[in-house]
């Protein structure tokens, strides 16, 4: 009986934003004494792994008046407070809701560590009605591993961003390509279970619906969030706009993953 509590999806949930929250305690207070996200007038949360084209969603969304980011990711939130010398989680968060919640709407965007703050402030699950989610993900996989870690080594995640290095195939690595996949396939399912564990069943689009059609996606993640404008036009929200990245390199290096995996499993034994 206690396994089975213990592997339960609740137990589940507590233990990983304890895990989050030990690491995160050892620089700053975790404490809040109020929650800041009462005074906003919308709310709502991106739920995404990397490479999902969450950049170009949000970028999408700038005219319906909404701004979002992974501003609750635990190496920005750290590295923010660290910058400005913020000692609490609270200080944190009513910086940037201060800053970014134009029109007192809120945009969150990220993975499973973006709950810890409003967890922690008491939003969740207590105003989870409040709340809106879109879940975004990418049917194809490989592509999204092979993007990552192309982007990894670069350090170009906008197209707008220059390249650290050029990469050719002897920068290929098929198994850092499937240990990202394994890591997006946990990532997707932790965040799963964590809608269901709290019972939100959230508008649910693909990175391909939407590179096919950015307006007509973002036009529907913007009806179901109720955005309704005024559009966002200032300098520090509007960045260049977003360019295809994938190129040749992606795909010789998709195709030689795929290969290879078709090698290893038509194998005839002896």
């Amino acid at each position: 009986m206690d396994a089975l509590k213990v592997d339960s999806p609740e137990e589940r949930y507590r233990q990983r934003l304890a895990r989050i929250s030990a690491r995160m305690s050892r620089q700053i207070d975790l404490t809040f004494h109020s929650n800041p996200f009462r005074s906003l007038n919308k709310r709502f949360a991106i739920l995404c792994g990397g490479r999902t084209g969450s950049y170009l969603l949000c970028e999408q969304l700038l005219p319906y008046g909404a701004f979002a980011t992974e501003c609750f990711q635990e190496g920005r939130v750290l590295g923010v407070c660290k910058q400005l010398g913020l000692t609490r989680l609270q200080d944190y968060c009513e910086q940037y809701l201060g800053k970014n919640a134009v029109g007192g709407v809120l945009g969150v965007k990220g993975e499973f560590d973006s709950f810890l703050p409003p967890a922690l402030a008491g939003e969740f699950p207590d105003h989870l009605d409040d709340w809106r989610f879109v879940h975004l993900r990418r049917i194809d996989t490989l592509k999204q591993a092979v993007s990552f870690v192309i982007a990894e080594q670069t350090s170009a995640w906008r197209s707008f961003i220059a390249p650290e290095r050029a990469l050719t195939d002897d920068d290929y690595d098929a198994s850092r390509i499937a240990k990202r996949m394994e890591t997006m396939s946990r990532t997707n399912g932790i965040l799963e279970e964590t809608l269901t564990l709290f019972g939100i069943e959230p508008l649910r689009i693909t990175y391909e619906e939407l590179a096919a059609d950015p307006p007509g996606v973002s036009a529907t993640v913007a009806a179901y969030l109720d955005l309704k404008g005024p559009p966002i036009g200032d300098r520090r929200f509007v960045k260049p706009p977003m360019e295809r990245q994938s190129s040749e390199l992606n795909a010789r290096w998709e195709a030689r993953f795929l290969e290879e995996r078709r090698s290893e499993t038509s194998v005839t034994p002896l």
